[in-house]
């Protein structure tokens, strides 16, 4: 996994935990892990910082055994396109 990603409650994030660079958040809902929306700070975009969170979170949630129901329309189309 990725080393820049960090993870506090329910959420993933890239650079400082006050002002992410990039971050995804969640839910854990018994076994259902609820991506509910991925934030790019917009200096960052186009880094592929969001997809890099989503599949982050993908590998999350198998090593957890939870199933992904993404809320968030970005990781939505991210995991479609896997």
């Amino acid at each position: 996994m990725n080393e820049k990603i960090k993870m506090e409650k329910e959420r993933f994030y890239v650079g400082d935990p006050m002002e992410p660079a990039a971050e995804l958040k969640f839910e854990e809902r018994g076994e259902d892990m609820i991506i509910t929306h991925t934030i790019v700070h917009p200096e960052e975009r186009g880094k592929g910082l969001a997809t890099e969170l989503v599949r982050y979170a993908e590998q999350y949630a198998e090593d957890h055994r939870l199933e992904i129901v993404p809320v968030c329309s970005f990781a939505k189309e991210v995991l479609r396109n896997r």
